[in-house]
């Protein structure tokens, strides 16, 4: 079984995660929200000049 690598195919894959993703997200309302900002927060590069609050 072979895996479709087209760069449409997987244009299509990666909206469908991202279309998903935001479904899911927006199913687990306000508490979840809350979770993937502090996740995307910790994520980001830690710089002197980037202080981010974590709250």
């Amino acid at each position: 079984m072979k895996i479709d690598m087209t760069p449409h195919s997987i244009t299509m894959r990666l909206r469908k995660t991202s279309e998903l993703r935001r479904l899911c997200i927006a199913l687990g309302g306000a508490r979840l929200k809350r979770d993937c900002k502090i996740a995307a927060l910790k994520q980001l590069p830690q710089t002197d000049a980037t202080i981010l609050p974590i709250s």
